[in-house]
């Protein structure tokens, strides 16, 4: 799996950095929103591909219960992947992961795990940066993010 994905992302030629001792892969991205730290952790004992990006700033400590709460309404969302956030450093990431087994791993898979991963976070960073720097709550960020869906159904 670690070749796969390494073929992939030369084929974007981004530069990364493989980890001697064990199937790590790390890389940094610029965003539209940010820029960000990106992992990849390829476990063949247990067939699974990991990949998780970093938001790239650390959540104040007096935000860091508006960010869990936000992290949380986000996650409940969410079809696929997660939202964490490191409670030592405060840096918030978004994970997704699959496991290989049964069928072999491709440039499709790969390019939908780690596209629609970063995509995620550069989109939704705007709105961590609305939380952590500014006096919104977090009710208010939410609904700019993800508007109700009864606010444009007419009866």
């Amino acid at each position: 799996m670690l070749t796969k994905i390494k073929e992939f992302l030369n084929t974007r030629n981004w530069i990364f950095a493989v980890s001697k001792n064990s199937d790590i892969i790390t890389f940094n991205l610029k965003g539209i929103n940010g820029a960000y730290q990106c992992i990849v952790d390829v476990r063949e004992d247990f067939k699974t591909f990991l990949f998780v990006t970093f938001n790239g700033n650390s959540c104040p400590e007096s935000k860091m219960p508006l960010i869990l709460d936000f992290l949380n309404r986000l996650n409940t969302y969410l079809t696929y992947g997660n939202f964490e956030i490191d409670i030592e450093s405060r840096q918030i990431k978004f994970r997704t992961s699959i496991i290989v087994n049964g069928f072999e791993l491709n440039n499709q898979i790969i390019e939908e795990i780690i596209d629609r991963n970063i995509w995620l976070m550069d989109y939704t960073s705007p709105y961590f940066m609305k939380l952590m720097y500014s006096d919104m709550e977090v009710s208010d960020v939410y609904k700019l993010l993800i508007p109700s869906p009864t606010s444009e159904i007419e009866q």
